[in-house]
């Protein structure tokens, strides 16, 4: 398993739990009652919303499913913490969240958008940002960092505010490929699907320039996993919302 040396940010740091002995003796009990203390009221909130996506269009709610747990566990491989990549798979899925704010007319345009409509576009990450703003929990507060900086690159030359490799939220950088990987996979009313071969070849081209190296490098060393986990939500993509979080629990 790779290992993540990253230093975990102010925000990530403000709903981290004070160490104790039972943590420490009986790390995944201590988890779960954690857990269990707050899966019936943000984690509902989270389930709502991606019920809204799934009224609005069945295949971008199942979309946000799959990156949703694809996001946890490459999160695992990546080197996060149990608690944070169970976190991480519960927000992922409110990466596009945003996109409810923007017009179907550039959303479901069958065409190319033009580049007003591109500059429209890029605002779901702002949108996405604020609905989650001031947060007072793991999950909404990983949720912002899906919302607002999934289209932030390694290399800065992303959006919204050109943050650059570790500026950039971890919970936002495994987003970014999972996301990604599923679209290109995904058939859409602007493009057809392309296949796992040069779907990777993408997420590996991009290495160190779109994508953080050392996600790359465990979405690589368990590449087969992943399309296995992504294949399995894929048949059973009628019920898969009523089995968040998570779809194989």
């Amino acid at each position: 398993m790779l290992t993540n040396d990253r230093k975990n940010t102010p925000a990530e740091k403000q709903f981290q739990r004070p160490a104790s002995i039972k943590d420490i003796e009986k790390p995944h009990e201590s988890l779960q009652r954690h857990i269990s203390s707050l899966e019936h009221t943000n984690t509902d909130i989270i389930r709502r919303l991606i019920q809204i996506c799934m009224f609005k269009d069945n295949e971008i709610g199942n979309h946000i499913l799959r990156v949703g747990e694809i996001s946890r566990f490459l999160a695992d491989k990546a080197g996060a913490t149990p608690e944070q990549a169970y976190f991480i798979g519960i927000a992922a899925p409110m990466h596009d969240i945003g996109k409810i704010g923007i017009p179907d007319s550039i959303l479901y345009k069958p065409g190319a958008i033009s580049a007003n409509e591109y500059e429209i576009l890029k605002t779901h990450t702002l949108i996405g940002g604020n609905i989650f703003k001031n947060p007072n929990s793991p999950e909404i507060e990983y949720a912002r960092q899906a919302a607002m900086y999934h289209h932030e690159r390694w290399d800065g030359q992303g959006y919204p505010h050109g943050l650059s490799e570790e500026a950039i939220p971890f919970a936002a950088r495994v987003t970014a490929v999972a996301d990604v990987f599923d679209e290109l996979l995904s058939w859409r009313m602007y493009k057809e699907p392309t296949s796992e071969t040069n779907a990777v070849k993408i997420i590996t081209r991009n290495k160190g320039s779109q994508f953080d190296p050392l996600v790359v490098e465990a979405f690589m060393e368990n590449l087969e996993e992943i399309c296995d986990i992504r294949n399995t939500m894929m048949n059973k993509a009628d019920n898969l919302w009523e089995r968040y979080p998570h779809f194989n629990n």
